[in-house]
């Protein structure tokens, strides 16, 4: 650490101050000022790039989910068969397309995972919004055969 941040105060969220105490008590019971002082570097930057991966998955799969959303919402005129199907090929393609733009950009890679990752998010975002839809509609007839009825 810097000095300019030796001795700063940090908010620590309540949902998570149990597990900060805790590991605080476990450095002082170890003679340490330090919270992973039990971690070689290695280990820490294996940890680090855990986290990472974890974190860009769960983007990949998010930024396509509401792709997905998008491209199921503007085949409202389609039959249903045909929906998910034509919204699905587009965003996998443009998965596809993004990863091959990576190839020409220094610094970049293309990586097949990405595209997996970004397809099941594109799936698993028209799957959600198609289930409202179903469940929308299906609220709609109940209320018009409850009309109908009085």
């Amino acid at each position: 650490k810097t000095k300019a941040g030796k001795n700063r105060l940090v908010p620590i969220h309540p949902k998570i101050r149990h597990l900060v105490c805790r590991r605080i008590e476990d450095a002082r019971d170890n003679g340490s000022d330090k919270l992973f002082d039990d971690m070689t570097y290695e280990e820490k930057e294996e940890f680090v790039s855990s986290l990472q991966a974890v974190v860009r998955t769960i983007g990949h799969i998010g930024e396509y989910a509401i792709l997905g959303i998008f491209m199921r919402l503007a085949l409202v005129p389609y039959s249903k068969k045909k929906k998910v199907l034509i919204a699905f090929l587009p965003s996998s393609l443009y998965a596809v397309s993004d990863e091959i733009h990576q190839i020409f950009v220094e610094g970049r890679t293309f990586q097949f995972s990405d595209i997996i990752c970004d397809s099941i998010g594109a799936f698993l975002g028209i799957l959600f919004i198609t289930l409202i839809c179903i469940i929308c509609r299906k609220r709609k007839i109940k209320k018009s055969k409850k009309d109908l009825q009085l």
